[in-house]
């Protein structure tokens, strides 16, 4: 029986866009009724969290004569070789890491003797998720060469060296080429060793053709199975009633703008900005993340801070006419799906995931350069046509593509080709 499967999730966090999508998926599987465990390196979320089957990432020491003469000799035969690359990989990393100017960097390193907790001895399949230096690789690929593993892309970092998109590694390259192009081959190396039950997803279509030309999963299949929304938090209201409950106009043309922290250049935040100057409309922008930009003219702007509540958030979708995703480099955003699923349509450039379900003038509008000038001119088209959008099909789009019993029926059948 496939529910008696035991299925085990592993991501650094369960905060972020990867971390989100993570826990919905396990939380999904759980919910139909999967033996589904979630591991992950956060505590806070633990202590507060109604899941039983939540457990906090550490890395187990040897208890048994037999475990530590066990890894005393994988030590010795199997692990030696990449350890001591990646040892001498950390010294070189150590001396240029203050110098490198990006949003993630990282080695693939991280807890070791994951072979001894029990969930991981017992599991019959383990799904990987955003692991940056969390898993050490080297070990985990030889202790689990017989376990079935699925490994979910959140970005590029599975395939590249140091970094996470590629605009990062493009920026460092004077800083960091030679150490990334040997993090790079270390981590080809480890990946590709041999062949194992093993395969790849990516939420968009973007990046699985990015991973295929990597190189780096040459006898792995690559599959392409987007992220799911809780659409019963991310779901239609009443837009007047939201507004008047925010102080905000139903006739004020409201954009929202939504991101962990604001001054990540890859998602854009400036080129909102930027584009009000070609705009000749009275524009309210709400923003929502970390607010640490400096601005000097901030009379249209409401900045809310972060949100962790979702039904805030599906309100503060439900008060905008439109939800701006201005990213330069991007797999599947989440607050993509959750907009749809509010009914809120979407504007973003032509990049990652983000094309895959912008429909032209149905689901929102797709913006064909990275420019805020180009931005400017489809705010304004929108603003002119925003009638034309319904919210009810919006959503409707979002149900059909994002669901979660879709998503989980994807997953089980993927497994079931690699058990």
């Amino acid at each position: 029986m496939l529910k008696d499967l035991k299925i085990l999730h592993v991501c650094n966090t369960r905060k972020g866009g990867a971390g989100r999508a993570a826990w919905m998926l396990h939380d999904s599987m759980s919910k139909q009724g999967f033996n589904s465990v979630f591991f992950s390196t956060d505590n806070l979320e633990f202590e507060n969290s109604k899941d039983e089957n939540c457990r906090i990432l550490r890395s187990p020491l040897p208890e048994s004569i037999l475990d530590r003469l066990m890894r005393k000799l994988k030590i010795l035969l199997l692990y030696r070789k990449n350890d001591r690359k990646l040892r001498q990989l950390e010294k070189e990393y150590n001396l240029i890491k203050e110098c490198i100017d990006c949003e993630y960097a990282g080695l693939p390193r991280g807890f070791v003797n994951l072979h001894l907790i029990p969930e991981f001895k017992e599991a019959n399949v383990i799904i990987l998720h955003w692991i940056n230096e969390c898993i050490n690789l080297n070990h985990f690929f030889i202790d689990f060469k017989d376990t079935p593993i699925v490994w979910i892309l959140h970005d590029m970092n599975p395939f590249q060296g140091l970094y996470h998109y590629k605009n990062d590694e493009i920026k460092n390259f004077s800083v960091s080429s030679e150490i990334d192009r040997k993090v790079f081959e270390l981590k080809k190396n480890i990946i590709n060793k041999k062949k194992r039950k093993f395969a790849i997803v990516t939420p968009s279509s973007w990046l699985a053709i990015e991973a295929k030309l990597s190189g780096f999963y040459r006898n792995t299949p690559i599959s392409v199975i987007a992220n799911c929304v809780d659409t019963n938090v991310f779901t239609i209201k009443n837009k007047e009633l939201i507004r008047n409950r925010f102080g905000l106009s139903n006739e004020d043309n409201i954009i929202l703008f939504i991101s962990e922290s604001l001054n990540n250049p890859r998602k854009g935040f400036e080129l909102i900005l930027d584009s009000l100057k070609y705009i000749n409309k009275n524009i309210k922008i709400i923003s929502i993340g970390t607010q640490n930009v400096k601005l000097n003219n901030t009379e249209n702007i409401n900045f809310i801070g972060k949100i962790d509540n979702n039904d805030l958030l599906c309100d503060y979708f439900n008060a905008s006419d439109v939800f701006i995703l201005p990213s330069r480099e991007d797999n599947l955003p989440n607050v993509m799906l959750e907009s749809l699923a509010s009914g809120c349509p979407v504007i973003g450039f032509s990049v990652g995931g983000i094309k895959d379900h912008i429909k032209h003038g149905s689901t929102g509008l797709v913006v064909d350069k990275i420019d805020a000038e180009r931005l400017a001119k489809a705010i304004s088209y929108f603003f002119k046509t925003k009638d034309e959008y319904n919210a009810y099909n919006i959503r409707n789009y979002a149900l059909e593509h994002f669901n979660s019993i879709k998503q989980v029926n994807s997953y089980i059948s993927l497994i079931e080709q690699i058990l």
